[in-house]
């Protein structure tokens, strides 16, 4: 019997495995693109489906853009401006930082960024998987346009397990949704097949964001929370007994302005509600805790949806008191 021979993969094979990891559905490519879009510190957001994203995903923003030179760097396979030194990795302060993202997507679909610096003169790269096949100027403001053609056309077997269009549109919608709870500054609109589905005004104000994601009567049921210490500034809004839901779906954490995914800290939240609404019942909540980037450690999952605290009974406790005091105070 022969050794295995030990072979180093080819970039296109490395791509498409680091693909399957960031890359599951057409909102996963919104998410990177919108997550890049906000650390440009864009304030307009538009992201334009065909068919529920499965034909062309599109998103515009108004953030500081590219150089000509940078674009076909940024498609490189672990370039990123967020991060420099390893000790940066214990200080991200960003929704990006891994460089994966678009590597990742350029790998699976048809790819084109245009991106503008001065509102003048701007350039676009179009790719074909991970081959050039055209660039050149273009006119537009300032600001960078991610266009992702034909995704999973190359993997037919991922391409093959996506859901109905209607499905694939609810998993972008919620998302949106999310992040646009996260930064209610920053103007949001969501088209597909040429349709308006979500649209926000980039006011600010929670509430009405709120009123507008979930209903007039959430809306109207909201309490407010807020508490600060050492760690953890902790503060959102969450619903009184009038008003639940028969999932968790609604429940919304947020950390340094990134939406997560968290166990602990949705314990925290429904264990506060106990014996306050019926079991197997759960609220609306906006969940935003602010703290330093070095008590946290977002490098657990190429999503960058899953993270750790480094203290989980101090959050738990922090969350579970003032959710706990702010609706026993209130005369429900």
């Amino acid at each position: 019997m022969s050794l295995p021979i030990i072979n180093e993969l080819s970039k296109e094979l490395a791509n498409l495995i680091s693909a399957g990891e960031v890359v599951e559905r057409p909102a996963s490519v919104v998410k990177e693109l919108v997550e890049n879009a906000i650390d440009a510190n864009a304030t307009n957001i538009r992201i334009e489906l065909i068919n529920s994203g499965i034909k062309k995903i599109s998103v515009l923003d108004n953030g500081f853009g590219m150089s000509k030179d940078q674009i076909p760097v940024a498609v490189k396979p672990h370039a990123t401006s967020k991060i420099k030194t390893s000790q940066d990795l214990f200080n991200i302060a960003t929704l990006g930082f891994r460089g994966e993202a678009l590597p990742s997507i350029q790998s699976v679909s048809k790819l084109k960024i245009s991106s503008c610096t001065d509102g003048i003169s701007g350039y676009f790269y179009q790719y074909r998987s991970s081959d050039l096949i055209e660039q050149g100027v273009t006119s537009m403001p300032i600001g960078t346009k991610v266009e992702v053609e034909n995704l999973f056309f190359n993997t037919p077997a991922r391409l093959k397990h996506l859901s109905t269009e209607s499905v694939e549109l609810s998993h972008i919608t919620t998302l949106i949704n999310r992040i646009a709870l996260a930064n209610p500054n920053i103007q949001f609109t969501l088209i597909n097949n040429n349709k308006i589905v979500y649209q926000t005004d980039g006011s600010g104000d929670l509430i009405s964001l709120m009123g507008q994601t979930y209903g007039l009567d959430v809306a109207k049921n909201l309490v407010k929370f807020e508490n600060k210490n050492d760690l953890y500034h902790i503060k959102g809004y969450t619903t009184t007994n009038n008003v639940y839901r028969s999932n968790k779906n609604y429940i919304n954490i947020v950390i340094n302005n990134r939406i997560i995914r968290n166990l602990n800290i949705l314990f925290a939240v429904t264990d506060a509600y106990k014996s306050i609404i019926p079991v197997g019942k759960y609220p609306i909540t906006i969940l935003e805790i602010k703290c330093d980037p070095s008590l946290i450690d977002v490098n657990v999952h190429p999503s960058k949806m899953e993270l750790r605290f480094s203290n989980n009974e101090a959050i738990y406790q922090a969350i579970y008191q003032v959710i706990r005091d702010t609706l026993s105070g209130k005369n429900m």
